[in-house]
């Protein structure tokens, strides 16, 4: 990653446990990251799960997150 994260990132609980098991960021180059933490941080994984390809976009505010069924999550984002 070489891009400036922006905002905040965004957390979802899928599991029973009241703990996070994922977050979702962003970043300036327009690329959306899956954080996915395991019980040891050293387990913890960051993953790029989608991007732009148009020339100059980047996402400027915190992915929008909403539940779907199986345990799934929607992730929106806006651009500038």
């Amino acid at each position: 990653m070489t891009q400036l994260l922006f905002d905040e990132a965004k957390s979802r609980r899928v599991d029973i446990a009241a703990r996070v098991d994922h977050a979702y960021a962003v970043d300036t180059g327009g690329n959306i990251y899956r954080l996915d933490f395991a019980s040891s941080k050293s387990n913890w994984v960051m993953n790029k799960v989608a991007y732009t390809n148009g020339a100059g976009r980047k996402f400027l505010f915190a992915p929008a997150l909403l539940a779907a069924p199986g345990n799934q999550v929607y992730v929106g984002a806006r651009f500038g």
